[in-house]
């Protein structure tokens, strides 16, 4: 009795969804379908919390106590293949940015295997940040989002890179380049940003 019910009642939701959309009001409906560029343009602002450079290769940051909204961060990175962990930029306790060999064998918790150097390599960028639990404030995760070097034209040289958190998602692009984004559980702390 029960599963001839639950039939009956798929049924009648689908009939209703199918007469829902054959109505007829007169009225021809278009729809637009718009085919975006997978490229971003991220405008120069004049306006950045604070700059580095190679003469500064420190400096304060003074940041609002509310990152829910997001922050984007953008370098240029003269990048090599790495033999060993190098760190392009860091913010103590908060983030990191940096090359690395990933092992050709390992595909766990990324598949940066499935794009191998040609001499069978997997150099990696990768970008983390420090996101503090909801839950429980004195617990803090890394999110990590990269890519393997070998999805790049041109891998070695000069690169932009851009990191952008929204409050929901941590992002990385590479020359205007979406190629990795994850959803974050929970933000990054203020209080723990004091200088870069």
């Amino acid at each position: 009795m029960g599963k001839k019910y639950v039939h009956c009642l798929l049924l009648g939701l689908v009939l209703m969804s199918l007469a829902a959309c054959s109505v007829n009001d007169g009225r021809t409906r278009k729809t637009e379908v718009l085919l975006q560029s997978p490229f971003r343009t991220f405008g120069s602002s004049d306006t950045a919390q604070s700059k580095l450079s190679s003469s500064h290769p420190t400096a304060p940051l003074d940041l609002s106590a509310d990152l829910t909204q997001g922050f984007t961060i953008r370098f240029l990175a003269d990048i090599g293949l790495p033999t060993a962990e190098q760190v392009l930029l860091e913010v103590p306790k908060i983030l990191k940015v940096s090359l690395r060999q990933h092992n050709p064998e390992e595909w766990i918790p990324q598949n940066y295997p499935a794009y191998k150097m040609s001499d069978g390599s997997v150099p990696v960028m990768e970008a983390s940040l420090s996101l503090q639990s909801a839950q429980d404030p004195d617990v803090f995760r890394d999110l990590t989002v990269g890519i393997p070097l070998a999805l790049l034209d041109k891998p070695e040289g000069k690169h932009e890179i851009v990191l952008q958190f929204t409050g929901v998602q941590w992002s990385l692009y590479v020359d205007g380049r979406l190629y990795d984004n994850d959803f974050a559980l929970g933000y990054p702390s203020a209080d723990r940003i004091k200088s870069w």
